[in-house]
């Protein structure tokens, strides 16, 4: 999924996933949702990346292995 947002930088998306982390600017969030979908994504055994857009906003990756 991609989103059309102004992006993040590498220290940022590194450290988008910890609950309750906001980017500055940020209002009218908890910072829980990506710290939520990683935990989910990884007791399913699978993994969650963010990555630059070439569009300017944030790629969401989400892969999960065969059983």
């Amino acid at each position: 999924m991609v989103d059309q947002g102004h992006g993040m930088s590498e220290t940022d998306r590194q450290r988008a996933f910890a609950a309750f982390w906001q980017a500055n600017g940020s209002t009218g969030n908890t910072g829980l949702g990506l710290a939520i979908a990683e935990q989910l994504t990884r007791s399913n055994r699978g993994q969650i990346t963010l990555l630059a857009s070439a569009t300017g906003g944030i790629d969401a990756v989400v892969r999960f292995g065969q059983r």
